[in-house]
C-alpha cells in the first residue's frame, strides 16, 4: 500500500513545480512486525518508559511500597490475633460476669428467704417470750397452789391431831 502510494506521488510530482517537495510517512504496525527496525515515536516511548521508568525508577518505589505493605499487614495480623485473644478472654469474662451474677441473684434470694425467716423467728421469738411469760405465770401459780396444798395438808394435819386429841378424851 505504501509503494503504490509513492508510486501515484512521483507521477504526481512530474506535472506539480520542483520546490514543491513532498514526502511521505511510512509506519509498520508496531505489534506485527519483528526485528531490530526502528518502532516509531510512540511504541519507542512506551518501551523507554516501560523500561527507563518502570524499570529504574518506579520498580524500586513500587518494591518499597510493597514491603512495606507487607510490613503493616503483619502488623495488622498481629492486631487482629491479639483482638481475637481480647475477644475470647472477653467472652470468658462475660460468661464469668453472667456466673456472678447469676449467683448474686441466688445470694439475694438467699437473703430475701433469710429476712423472711427472720421475720418469722422474731414472732416465733415473741411466741416463745409469750408461752415463757405464761410458764412462768403458770410456775407462779403451780407454786401459790403448791403452798395452798402444803397449808390444807397442815390444816388436815391440825384438824387430825385435833380429832385424836378429842377421840382421846372422849375414850377417856
Amino acid at each position: 500500500m505504501a509503494q503504490v502510494i509513492s508510486e501515484i506521488e512521483q507521477i504526481i510530482s512530474y506535472f506539480g513545480p520542483i520546490e514543491n517537495l513532498k514526502f511521505l510517512y511510512v509506519c509498520d504496525n508496531a505489534y506485527e512486525t519483528i526485528g531490530t527496525q526502528w518502532k516509531g515515536r510512540v511504541i519507542d516511548i512506551r518501551e523507554y518508559i516501560k523500561d527507563e521508568f518502570f524499570g529504574k525508577c518506579l520498580k524500586p518505589s513500587l518494591d518499597e511500597s510493597q514491603k512495606q505493605i507487607n510490613e503493616q499487614v503483619e502488623v495488622v495480623k498481629t492486631i487482629e490475633n491479639k483482638v481475637e485473644v481480647m475477644s475470647g478472654n472477653l467472652k470468658a469474662v462475660s460468661d464469668e460476669v453472667k456466673t456472678v451474677s447469676e449467683e448474686v441473684k441466688v445470694v439475694k434470694t438467699i437473703e430475701n428467704k433469710v429476712e423472711v425467716m427472720s421475720g418469722d423467728i422474731k414472732t416465733v421469738s415473741e411466741e416463745v417470750k409469750t408461752v415463757s411469760d405464761e410458764v412462768k405465770e403458770v410456775k407462779t401459780s403451780m407454786n401459790n397452789l403448791s403452798n395452798r396444798v402444803e397449808d390444807i395438808e397442815k390444816s388436815i394435819s391440825n384438824i387430825q391431831g385435833s380429832i385424836e386429841l378429842v377421840l382421846k378424851i372422849l375414850t377417856k
